[in-house]
């Protein structure tokens, strides 16, 4: 006799669970994140404009052999204003990062004659003016033949290395800071020798994945 009040029972828990099931919050779907795209030049060092033609911005794009791509995009003030860094696989990312979709296109285009960055004949002693969260600060630091680069005396550390040379007087740089206010600890980037950027001897353009940082060289 008791059987039916079991099953009874059984059943009332089975509804039960199943009306919780039904009030769980559905998951919130995730968006997808902005594409990038840019449109692609041939190996080498180019001065670009891009946006309107009545208000064009200018910028640098600089294409390897290995199929990795860089584009510096300059504000009105000719400091970089945002960061585009392409894969050998056509993927970019932009830094800082995209906030919609992008798509880029170039109005003019022209190769920029860079000859090769030789660190042996830069090798010497640098100092750069860093901006910050606090009050701008000179950081000193002196480039080996080697590519290497050592921290200076002054408060703001800066040690790396410059490596292989992505295109005529472009190369890989590896940085990191240390009582830099409002740098990161560590950034990747580029190093640039351009004499158009005379007196200043080395742009540094780099990033830690989310904030741009820009550096001017000047030989002390």
């Amino acid at each position: 006799m008791k059987t039916p009040l079991l099953f009874a029972a059984l059943a009332s828990l089975g509804l039960a669970a199943c009306g919780s099931n039904d009030d769980a919050p559905a998951a919130t779907p995730v968006a997808p994140a902005p594409t990038v795209t840019v449109s692609a030049l041939e190996a080498g060092s180019w001065s670009v404009s891009l946006g309107e033609e009545t208000a064009p911005v200018v910028g640098q794009y600089y294409a390897a052999s290995d199929g990795t791509r860089t584009l510096v995009v300059d504000g009105d003030d000719a400091r970089a204003s945002a960061l585009y860094k392409g894969a050998a696989d056509g993927s970019w990312k932009r830094v800082p990062a995209a906030t919609a979709d992008t798509k880029l296109s170039f109005l003019h285009s022209a190769s920029l004659p860079l000859k090769t960055l030789d660190t042996a004949a830069l090798a010497g002693s640098y100092v750069v003016q860093v901006t910050g969260t606090g009050s701008p600060a000179a950081a000193a630091f002196s480039l080996a033949a080697d590519g290497k680069i050592s921290a200076g005396n002054s408060a703001c550390k800066l040690s790396g290395t410059l490596g292989n040379e992505l295109v005529p007087g472009v190369r890989k740089l590896s940085l990191t800071t240390s009582a830099c206010s409002g740098l990161p600890a560590s950034l990747q980037g580029i190093a640039v020798a351009d004499r158009e950027y005379a007196p200043v001897v080395l742009r540094f353009v780099l990033d830690d994945g989310s904030q741009l940082a820009e550096l001017w060289a000047y030989a002390e």
